[in-house]
């Protein structure tokens, strides 16, 4: 895992309650959960034992346009631990109002093993949940050396 300890984002106070609760949707099947509210308009999610993503409202905003929006969105990434879980974020991130940027798959642009769904949150970030997993690591990879065995493309297996 890489060095990042804590992340936060920004949204207009009059978006904050929105936001606040599509990543307490979106985030839900990774573990995360309200930890921290040190003050209004700040709080902390995590899926252990620390927050390690935080929502702040910025003081005397009330909106952000959707010009701004273009020019402070970025692009973040949670680790999931499986496939299920990055299909479970990005059904919950879809059912909480986001916006499709990718469906759950591969993306062998990046690596081989790299599996990956991307949604557009309401303040116009890219948020991403992927995992990284050797073939051996799979049941499914397994199932191939079996006699009549073949690989099952993602869309056709589940996790057990």
């Amino acid at each position: 895992m890489g060095n990042i300890a804590h992340f936060n984002i920004v949204c207009a106070a009059s978006e904050f309650d929105r936001v606040l609760a599509f990543y307490l949707a979106a985030l839900k099947p990774l573990g995360y959960k309200e930890m921290k509210r040190p003050v209004e308009n700040f709080v902390g999610l995590g899926n252990g034992y620390i927050a390690d993503f935080w929502i702040g409202a910025k003081k005397g905003c009330e909106k952000i346009s959707i010009e701004d929006r273009k020019q402070i969105g970025c692009h973040f990434a949670f680790w999931g631990k499986d496939f299920t879980a990055v299909h479970a974020f990005h059904a919950a991130g879809l059912k909480a109002g986001g916006t499709d940027n990718g469906k759950a798959g591969y993306r062998p642009k990046y690596s081989k093993l790299y599996y990956g769904a991307f949604i557009i949150d309401p303040l116009g970030n890219n948020v991403e949940v992927m995992c990284i997993y050797p073939p051996w690591m799979q049941w499914w990879w397994w199932r191939s050396w079996l006699p009549g065995g073949k690989v099952l493309e993602p869309e056709n297996r589940k996790e057990d």
